[in-house]
């Protein structure tokens, strides 16, 4: 009896303990696995026991709570109602640059940077990946698209719009992906972040050249715009951070909260100005945009496949993780810069692709749940995982 006693002022003691931590930096990484892995915000057994600090901060601010158990279905409500409601997505539309640049700011207010020093030692790494993220893949995929498929009857904007997707850079919410996955996150961070860098100069450089008269905009034209609209996000992203903002949004329950409703809300409405013009050609031209959908489906996993084969040699979790940053690209970036200055079957190529990366987490949010409670059955929970991996 009084084993169990001690037993019981033990775990009071632990979670007393617990509950007066600070937040430490594997926060968002929870918060967005609970997002997928547990629908409508459901807790196992072993996570009702024990309140984590995702849960504090769950029940430190109700009003937002809505952005981890149900963000997935606002994102893609934003989607349908673009389909659906074309004259709500036609006034939305004009916003997508600013839509782009606050997704911007916000991934980079939420993504932890400190371990980021350790990549110091791999640049021959980094700069390895970039080439073939942002040279090689579209090379590859411009030889495959139009010389391949075009003379079996693809039409030439498909065929360019897979090209400009390839040239896109990976998205920047991919290292939560991968924590999903249990890739490699760090990796995901680094190539992501880098490759928004570089890619102004390389979309400019290749576009011209693999696509030819469809982009009527000089090379050092395409550079400014995508430098202004990338550089603006990083910098104002930068300089929040700079002045201690993100520190102590991510340390407050109120402020962490707060940003992912703000990125939930961003990203419901990137969905719904993206598919501005969809409906309208699904109408005149449903052939075209059966057909786009169904290569935007296909070009994810094929990108995946051709990323993780060339690094196949350094290991299946570095290889896994550059097939991911190869299939998730941030063409909106592209939508954006490119409007009125090239073929408008491309734009609505680059818009259909996206739908299927919009859906992903609703689409595999029975999956994670399903995998969470097998591993909890299996007495190995998730969130025990001993990594510190940067937040997102």
């Amino acid at each position: 009896m009084a084993s169990r006693t001690q037993h019981e002022d033990s775990h009071r003691t632990s979670l007393t303990q617990s509950a007066s931590q600070p937040l430490n930096s594997n926060h968002q990484w929870e918060k967005v696995r609970d997002e997928i892995a547990l629908p409508g915000g459901a807790m196992s057994a072993s996570e009702a026991a024990a309140p984590t600090h995702s849960s504090l901060h769950q029940d430190a601010d109700g009003a937002t709570n809505w952005a981890r158990a149900y963000g997935r279905y606002l994102v893609a409500g934003g989607l349908i109602c673009g389909l659906a409601l074309p004259e709500l997505a036609s006034l939305v539309r004009p916003f997508l640059p600013q839509l782009l640049i606050c997704s911007l700011v916000l991934a980079l207010l939420q993504a932890e940077f400190s371990q980021v020093v350790q990549f110091n030692r791999r640049k021959a790494m980094i700069a390895s990946l970039i080439f073939t993220l942002l040279l090689l893949t579209p090379i590859f995929v411009a030889l495959e698209a139009k010389v391949v498929f075009v003379p079996y009857g693809l039409p030439m904007g498909i065929a360019d719009g897979m090209i400009l997707a390839a040239l896109a850079p990976p998205l920047l919410t991919a290292p939560v992906i991968a924590f999903l996955l249990g890739l490699d996150v760090l990796l995901a961070l680094v190539i992501s972040v880098a490759a928004h860098i570089v890619a102004p100069l390389t979309i400019a450089l290749l576009a011209n050249w693999l696509i030819g008269p469809e982009i009527s905009i000089g090379v050092w034209e395409l550079a400014k715009r995508l430098t202004i609209l990338i550089g603006a996000g990083f910098g104002i992203g930068l300089l929040l951070r700079a002045v201690g903002l993100s520190r102590f949004l991510q340390n407050s329950p109120i402020g962490a909260t707060t940003l992912d409703g703000l990125s939930v809300i961003t990203l419901a409405l990137l969905a719904l100005a993206l598919m501005d013009g969809v409906t309208a050609l699904a109408l005149t031209d449903l052939t075209f945009v059966v057909l786009a959908f169904t290569i935007g489906c296909l070009l994810n996993p094929l990108l995946q496949l051709l990323g993780a084969s060339l690094y196949v040699n350094a290991g299946v979790k570095t290889s896994l993780t550059v097939g991911l940053l190869a299939g998730y690209r941030n063409t909106g970036i592209l939508i954006a810069v490119l409007a009125g200055n090239t073929n408008p079957n491309i734009l609505m190529f680059l818009a259909i692709v996206q739908i299927p990366t919009f859906l992903m987490p609703m689409l595999t949010s029975p999956f994670m749940h399903w995998l969470n409670r097998t591993k909890i059955q299996a007495g190995i929970k998730m969130n025990d995982q001993n990594t510190d991996y940067p937040k997102l």
